[in-house]
């Protein structure tokens, strides 16, 4: 099976695009246009610090997923997906062979979602490899965790 988040992408761009726009448009009406600015001091200073945290945390959580588990190997790809057209510095990938996973968690936080992979390495110690699955739908979530439970039981059956 093989998937990724390439329509999420557009989205998540565009919304992030959207709030930069608006934020700028809405200090421009505030203190050039406006008689009676609509927010002052205080305020102002709220505002501001909600839309940076806001703008910080789609930034960090903003993430392009990619799953592929035809063939023998596991690939995991995870890539920023703002400005990694020109600087590519987030990717996460993991490539492993079938055989070599040990289990799997799914753990669904407050606002974002987390894929944790379990994968014994060479000397049989057990390493976590975790990716942000935010933006898959939950149909292809379901999907996703078919795909790691078949591998699981044919590998127990192995051992």
């Amino acid at each position: 099976m093989k998937f990724n988040t390439d329509k999420n992408k557009k989205f998540i761009k565009t919304i992030y695009w959207m709030i930069l726009v608006g934020v700028g448009g809405f200090y421009l009406f505030n203190y050039f246009i406006s008689v009676d600015p609509v927010l002052e001091g205080r305020n102002i200073f709220y505002f501001t610090a909600a839309i940076i945290i806001f703008s910080a945390f789609w930034y960090l959580r903003a993430r392009y997923f990619e799953y592929d588990s035809n063939g023998e190997v596991f690939i995991f790809i995870n890539k920023g997906v703002l400005l990694t057209d020109f600087v590519n510095y987030r990717e996460q990938k993991a490539e492993f062979p079938k055989a070599k996973l040990y289990n799997y968690k799914i753990k669904d936080y407050l606002i974002y979602r987390a894929l944790y992979i379990y994968v014994r390495s060479k000397d049989d110690t057990i390493k976590r490899i975790s990716f942000d699955i935010t933006f898959i739908s939950p149909k292809r979530v379901d999907l996703l965790k078919q795909s790691l439970n078949k591998v699981l039981k044919q590998n127990r059956n192995v051992a």
